[in-house]
């Protein structure tokens, strides 16, 4: 886990500093930093404490007092919530993609900008803290000294972990509600919203590419490459979209397996079975988040040229030419909705 952390901790990082760039600052690529930023802090939230427990061989032992608060927090909690931020950009900016590309007319009547994007941002952080903000109070921990695992002539103060007296006499309750509220608002309604307007995305790249073809035939250079680039974004987002749903369907089937079993009492999975599962599933959505950087790079032409700009030296060289001054028309223009 480590390793994949930091390989998409510098990946996610130079697709944030690539959208970002003033000439790239478009609706569309402020959600795919904000897509970035989410999962590079899913994966950065619990780093410190596994390497504390895991790389540096501390899980042998109890978890000591002073740490069982942070433990769950970062492991458990602040991912959790950067999670649920990272599903709902990926949904909303779906959503704005299918209203510029299947509804031209309601997009430029209320036009998407760029400070409408951020504050649609801000909306789901503030919505994603608020909803998991019980998990931040529900647990209680209380010290007690044990003998080490290490060293049995050593004590420590170690922890009980159980659940705040609030939760205790409706134990039940809460873990179903917060569970189905996980399964439905995580789950359940974001990949099929995402689902249904992927496809709706799908069907109008083959009527773009008839018209790009006619343009590129009538020698309408400029307007087929405007075309080009605005039916790339689309397809991209597709790709983006696709990888995303490859990995949040099986972790959404297992979370239903679990809320079913606790709920209707039926063991069709013993808890550790379906741990190791949703271990497994977590790893495979780790592994996706660095793979948009060469989504990006081999699926838009604008965003691989920024890109490859981060590493060159840039000279300015300046020649006196004596040739008259030919201006050519600019044919460079990236979709701008």
């Amino acid at each position: 886990m480590p390793v994949l952390i930091l390989i998409s901790i510098v990946t996610n990082t130079l697709v944030v500093i690539v959208l970002l760039k003033k000439h790239m600052r478009y609706p569309t690529n402020v959600f795919l930093a904000g897509i970035a930023f989410s999962d590079m802090f899913t994966g950065l939230s619990p780093l410190a404490t596994w390497l504390h427990f895991y790389a540096l061989g501390n899980y042998r032992d109890f978890v000591p007092y002073k740490l069982c608060l942070t433990y769950i927090i970062t492991i458990r909690v602040l991912p959790t919530v950067f999670h649920t931020a990272s599903i709902w950009i990926t949904t909303a900016l779906t959503i704005q993609r299918y209203v510029y590309v299947c509804h031209g007319l309601k997009a430029r009547r209320w036009p998407c900008t760029i400070i409408k994007v951020v504050y649609c941002i801000i909306a789901i952080y503030v919505a994603s803290i608020l909803s998991h903000l019980t998990e931040f109070i529900t647990f209680s921990f209380i010290p007690i000294e044990v003998t080490s695992r290490l060293n049995p002539n050593e004590t420590m103060v170690s922890c009980i972990h159980e659940y705040s007296a609030w939760v205790v006499d409706h134990e039940y309750l809460y873990v179903s509600i917060y569970t189905w509220f996980i399964v439905i608002c995580l789950n359940l309604i974001p990949c099929t919203v995402l689902v249904v307007l992927n496809t709706l995305l799908i069907l109008p790249l083959r009527t773009a590419k008839r018209r790009w073809m006619l343009l590129l035939n009538q020698n309408e250079r400029c307007l087929s490459m405007r075309l080009k680039d605005r039916n790339s974004t689309t397809r991209m987002l597709v790709v983006v979209v696709s990888l995303f749903l490859l990995a949040e369907i099986p972790l959404g089937t297992v979370n239903v397996i679990f809320i079913i079993q606790y709920t209707f009492e039926i063991a069709y999975m013993t808890n550790e079975s379906v741990s190791i599962i949703a271990s497994t599933i977590e790893f495979i959505i780790l592994l996706t988040f660095p793979l948009n950087l060469c989504i990006y790079c081999g699926m838009s032409r604008q965003f691989r040229t920024t890109f490859k700009q981060l590493f060159k030296c840039q000279c300015l060289n300046i020649n006196i030419d004596p040739r008259p001054t030919v201006i050519f028309k600019n044919c460079n223009n990236m979709d701008k909705e």
